[in-house]
């Protein structure tokens, strides 16, 4: 062997090892962010996150501030639940649509929207 082939080989074998933490890293998400285009931060601590029924793709996402040393979920959760259920009125009208509401890292809970018929 070459002297200038020993030194590409470890070279070599270390960009392999680091491409594959990049890899590994970029797929470790949250076991609900595993849908192409959901946030990675969907469904973890601080945030709240609006899926559709079927808890497979995030509709709506917010991260939520801190008060007083905790995530105010309250009020993230209040003005998220507000804007997806405009949004699912907008987009599908008339009638009782579905989703599910995750504060942090807790289980989601099914949420119902009523739209009117708007004259």
């Amino acid at each position: 062997m070459t002297r200038r082939m020993l030194i590409t080989v470890p070279r070599a074998l270390l960009l392999l090892t680091l491409l594959a933490s990049l890899t590994s890293l970029l797929q470790a998400r949250p076991a609900g962010a595993a849908a192409i285009g959901n946030p990675p931060s969907a469904g973890v601590k601080g945030t709240a996150t609006a899926w559709d029924e079927s808890g497979a793709q995030v509709i709506g996402h917010r991260f939520c501030v801190k008060r007083a040393g905790s995530w105010d979920y309250a009020g993230c959760g209040k003005a998220l639940s507000a804007e997806v259920e405009r949004q699912l009125c907008a987009v599908h009208g008339p009638g009782e649509h579905v989703y599910l509401l995750q504060l942090g890292d807790a289980a989601p809970v099914r949420r119902t929207q009523r739209c009117e018929a708007t004259e």
